[in-house]
């Protein structure tokens, strides 16, 4: 789609535009596509970052074979407007290259989340953090033109696409709460009947408990779960702080001893992140996650409103079996009957986060309870 297409005149994808009238709830229609799903990465003009085996209409029919029935992607905007600017069009080649994927998927009855991303990266949006949220900036007006330029574009299979805010904002809870029913009026102004997901702060669980629930009916409330990080994280080397300095397999689920968490924090030389490190450890344990899905169940019910888990998952560098046993326990509380939470795993096929390397192997995807993918010809 050319960039000097004005958004109004912006057909959504696959030809038809939307109904007008806002469906009250969240359909029935659409929570039958969000019960297992899978994160597939990061896309960007490059195409999917972590997951590039997602393309193809076979690559759909595999991760659909295992019984998944939706997936989310989260896109990096940058190349499809101007940010710098009031936003009426949207285009690019990155653009109708995430229409094939979408397409793809959607053509096949999956359905597909669709997350922004705002890096604060020298590629992507350098200055974010003093933008986003700032109401000296005129950044969130330009964020709010581009989302319903974007929501817009996807509108026609509204019980397929879904709209997720923004993945993980970095924003106290207030400003984000703020933002966030910007967004959701902007996004709805592009899509009428599509379910939004909303997230709280950072989207952990503190910031979903310390959100209050959207004046919009039709929208999903979504958390990310790795605690503790000291084990789901251990040894990753993206992020600052004490987990690069645990080596591989070290720290244990459920924990053992207080011999095997010193023992893996042994590298850790700052005595705070030292103690930080050892309370983490001390609680991989299942009453903890029974603990958090519980306290997230409440407000749900408090709410009366619909949670979903979009990501969970735990680092390769963990020994394979506690991997699996976290993965299950998880899993399984996300679905208990109580609770009946949907959940998107992360992640399909990346080298850190993978369901299908080979670092991880049958057992893994049965504590998903999912299908092993079918063997290659």
């Amino acid at each position: 789609m050319p960039l000097s297409l004005l958004c109004l005149f912006c057909f959504p994808l696959l030809l038809t535009a939307a109904a007008n009238a806002q469906t009250p709830g969240v359909p029935s229609s659409h929570l039958d596509h969000l019960h297992r799903g899978v994160n597939i990465g990061r896309f960007s003009d490059k195409g999917l970052e972590n997951d590039p085996c997602c393309k193809t209409k076979a690559d759909v029919a595999v991760i659909q074979s295992m019984g998944f029935d939706h997936v989310r992607i989260i896109v990096k905007p940058k190349s499809m407007a101007d940010f710098s600017k009031p936003i009426t069009a949207i285009g690019g080649q990155s653009l109708l290259d995430l229409d094939s994927i979408v397409q793809n998927f959607v053509d096949a009855k999956v359905g597909v989340i669709l997350a922004i991303t705002l890096d604060s990266t020298k590629d992507e949006f350098p200055d974010i953090k003093d933008k986003l949220g700032n109401d000296k900036s005129t950044f969130d007006d330009y964020f709010g033109d581009f989302w319903k330029c974007f929501a817009s574009r996807y509108s026609t299979h509204s019980d397929l696409v879904f709209f997720e805010t923004l993945n993980e904002p970095d924003l106290d809870d207030t400003t984000w709460s703020r933002l966030q029913e910007k967004l959701v009026t902007k996004i709805r102004d592009g899509a009428a009947q599509n379910t939004i997901i909303a997230t709280g702060a950072h989207g952990i669980i503190n910031g979903l408990l310390g959100l209050d629930p959207l004046p919009d009916e039709n929208v999903i409330y979504s958390f990310h779960y790795y605690e503790p990080y000291s084990f789901t994280n251990q040894g990753e080397t993206w992020a600052p702080g004490y987990l690069k300095l645990l080596t591989k397999g070290s720290v244990t689920y459920p924990y053992q001893s207080l011999d095997s968490a010193q023992n893996a924090a042994t590298q850790i030389k700052d005595l705070t992140d030292h103690l930080s490190a050892m309370h983490d450890m001390m609680l991989a344990t299942k009453d903890r996650i029974t603990n958090d899905i519980n306290e997230v169940a409440k407000w749900k019910q408090k709410n009366g409103v619909t949670v979903i888990c979009d990501e969970f998952g735990a680092i390769i560098t963990t020994n394979l079996k506690d991997r699996e046993n976290w993965t299950r326990d998880v899993r399984e509380e996300l679905e208990d009957k109580n609770i009946g939470m949907g959940w998107t795993f992360w992640d399909y096929n990346s080298s850190n986060f993978g369901l299908l390397p080979l670092q991880a192997g049958a057992d893994l995807v049965s504590a998903l309870g999912v299908n092993p993918p079918p063997a290659p010809h």
